[in-house]
């Protein structure tokens, strides 16, 4: 596939980063696969591929890890942050320690990674952020959630055009819900929000497919269903029109 050898990709124990190091192994593409989580059944899957067990989080294991890939020159391509945490951190007021856990790994690992990152590629390379919906129609029981994803994808916006010309494009792909254990795991929504959700939820393996296919695009945002961002952008505009007090994800204080 075009000239791509390698790909660093955040996030492979499950998910679509999962079944991107599986479509890139299809594809004789070596992965430098990341997880905080050991998964031995990956190495069946690409037995070429760099697995590296790290919390994203940690700035200094990352630091370690890219002086790791420059000292024996394993350069990607193609880097995909797909790592992120989902977690319900504005119940009814702000758990600010766990708002700033969300914060470390869905907005400033991603800067961290970049910083390090940037300095050692001495040849094009792609960037792709895996964005969501939540950027269209936000969840506020979920804010270090969407403050995260806002933020990159904007960063991302942004330095597309101001690297341009340093052989780096920056690429970001809005994305619905995902039918994946992160998605089981969180507290489902209610009512109108539930809703939402179902109608917008779509699968690992395809989001991987149409991820694979736009690396190599032209295009610098991706929308991975149309439909599930016509119908945020539609549920956004009736939000707006509501009265305060029928908001969604309203909270009452007892």
């Amino acid at each position: 596939m075009s000239d791509i050898t390698r790909v660093l990709i955040t996030g492979t124990s499950r998910g679509i980063g999962k079944e991107l190091l599986k479509l890139y192994s299809h594809l004789g593409v070596q992965v430098i696969a990341i997880d905080k989580v050991s998964d031995p059944d990956l190495v069946s899957i690409n037995s070429s591929a760099v697995f590296q067990e790290l919390d994203i989080s940690n700035e200094s294991a990352v630091e370690n890890f890219v002086a790791f890939l420059a000292n024996n020159d394993i350069i990607p391509d193609v880097v995909i942050f797909n790592a992120a945490i989902h977690e319900v951190d504005n119940e009814l007021f702000i758990d600010y320690n766990l708002l700033r856990l969300v914060l470390e790994v869905n907005f400033f690992s991603t800067l961290k990674f970049l910083s390090c990152l940037m300095p050692i590629l001495n040849k094009p390379t792609t960037f792709v952020f895996c964005s969501s919906g939540v950027i269209i129609f936000p969840n506020p029981s979920n804010l270090g959630y969407f403050l995260g994803k806002l933020a990159i994808t904007r960063v991302f916006d942004l330095f597309s055009h101001r690297y341009a010309n340093c052989g780096f494009r920056f690429k970001s792909v809005i994305l619905g819900p995902i039918e994946s254990d992160m998605l089981r795991d969180s507290r489902p929504p209610k009512n109108f929000v539930r809703f939402l959700r179902d109608m917008t939820t779509g699968t690992p393996y395809i989001a991987a497919q149409k991820i694979v296919k736009f690396v190599n695009s032209p295009f610098r945002r991706m929308y991975y269903r149309p439909l599930s961002a016509f119908v945020l952008w539609s549920a956004r505009l009736v939000q707006a029109l509501l009265p305060a007090s029928y908001k969604a994800y309203n909270v009452k204080h007892h």
